[in-house]
């Protein structure tokens, strides 16, 4: 098989969006992404409407979006995007008031207008790893897929990752996925729980449990993904909940509509005799 480059260019120009109500405002953000350097604007919009098109429309890496706009907010685009394509959001307001809102609606970062060089460098910085971090991610589940096309049926490691780069500060660290305990919906994140360590990955929940051998990682919460081999215990609440105890020690509820299948999977696990196959 020929091998192909890896993905990852860090000097590649960030592709910046910007939208902002204002043509000044605009401006200002242009005349400071080209002092900075490292980015280029590859749109503009002036409204919520605008700005989804475009984003659409140009695929940028980053969307520099201001909050109060007339009609739509800035808070509407970012929630009209799908989380596991959509650009890193860096809200750029003059408004400090919505910081804890902003995060809610995925923002990579929140950003004071008049925006120093230096702060909004760090912000575009940190999108910049987002982003590499995430063309790995993509490259090395296009890797594993081709080698799994040549992996004889029925392969049960054959479509599924084994290893899953996180960004750690300024290192790339490879996590074993046999050696994950349990995953954990972290906002539109997911943060990996792996013995004592945390690691968090800049994908949605939801993406990385497509990718997951269905065997041997389980959803039993909308919030939760556990290693079937690491439950322990499931303890049964007075309260009428279901936890299970991992061998860490680590709790993760067990949510209603989630039990049956669980429940299931794990007596098929750990069942003594076969079950019985009539001839």
């Amino acid at each position: 098989m020929k091998s192909e480059p890896g993905p990852i260019h860090s000097d590649d120009p960030l592709r910046v969006l910007l939208v902002d109500d204002d043509p000044m405002a605009r401006r200002r953000a242009a005349r400071l992404l080209k002092k900075i350097g490292a980015a280029e604007v590859v749109g503009e919009a002036a409204d919520a409407r605008e700005a989804i098109a475009a984003v659409h429309k140009l695929n940028p890496d980053v969307v520099l979006l201001d909050i109060e706009m007339p009609g739509d907010d800035g808070f509407s685009v970012a929630d009209a995007l799908e989380a596991n394509e959509a650009p890193y959001i860096i809200f750029l307001t003059a408004y400090d008031r919505y910081a804890v809102e902003a995060f809610q609606h995925k923002a990579l970062d929140y950003v004071l207008k008049p925006a120093a060089p230096d702060r909004l460098a760090e912000a575009l910085e940190r999108a910049r790893a987002q982003r590499d971090a995430r063309k790995l991610l993509l490259w090395a589940t296009g890797v594993q897929s081709a080698i799994g096309e040549g992996s004889a049926p029925g392969d049960p490691g054959s479509d599924y990752l084994t290893e899953i780069m996180v960004r750690v500060a300024m290192r790339d660290v490879l996590v074993q996925v046999n050696e994950i305990d349990w995953i954990e919906a972290d906002s539109y994140y997911a943060r990996l729980h792996v013995g004592a360590k945390e690691y968090l990955l800049r994908e949605p929940l939801q993406a990385l449990e497509s990718r997951l051998h269905p065997e041997r990682f389980v959803r039993v919460h909308r919030s939760a993904i556990v290693n079937i081999k690491r439950v322990r215990e499931v303890r049964y609440e007075r309260t009428g909940e279901r936890v299970i105890v991992l061998s860490t020690g680590a709790r993760v509820r067990v949510s209603r509509n989630r039990w049956r299948d669980f429940s299931l999977q794990l007596r098929d696990r750990t069942r003594v005799t076969p079950p019985h196959n009539p001839a």
